[in-house]
């Protein structure tokens, strides 16, 4: 919702609490689920680093559970 309102900085802020939340709960498809809506935001605002970055640690593990629609829609967020 932040990030539809382009409240860019708040939007950021919730996802990375909700990555630190999910990284200490060991809850790897909700971590994977938050690095792409990361990776959306940050292609939104131009870092594309941290967009290449954020996708492709979602990738890694949706090709590790072999989720082929995460899979095939990362693959076009990261053209």
């Amino acid at each position: 919702m932040q990030r539809e309102n382009r409240n860019f900085d708040t939007a950021e802020n919730y996802l990375l609490t909700s990555l630190r939340i999910n990284r200490e709960l060991d809850n790897k498809l909700n971590e994977a689920e938050t690095q792409t809506e990361l990776g959306i935001l940050y292609k939104l605002t131009k870092k594309n680093k941290q967009s290449h970055n954020a996708f492709k640690a979602a990738l890694e593990y949706f090709q590790k559970i072999g989720a082929a629609s995460e899979i095939t829609k990362i693959e076009e967020l990261l053209t």
